[in-house]
């Protein structure tokens, strides 16, 4: 889930099972991509739940050339 709403693949979006691990992968990482994201494992045994909170933060960039003082 991202944000409460089911995460569908795609191109932007992988998710792989190797194993028993599931991995989600975004390459090219953007400012919608921020949020909530909860994986949710079910069994007989029983459910659990992890949530982490993803922030994306992009590189500097100058509108204009710096010049020295």
């Amino acid at each position: 889930l991202k944000d409460q709403k089911p995460l569908i693949p795609s191109d932007h979006v992988k998710i792989e099972r190797q194993g028993d691990q599931c991995i989600l992968t975004i390459p090219d990482v953007k400012e919608e991509d921020m949020g909530s994201y909860t994986l949710s494992v079910k069994n007989k045994v029983g459910k659990v739940e992890s949530t982490s909170n993803v922030k994306v933060t992009a590189p500097l960039k100058f509108s204009n050339q710096l010049n020295d003082l």
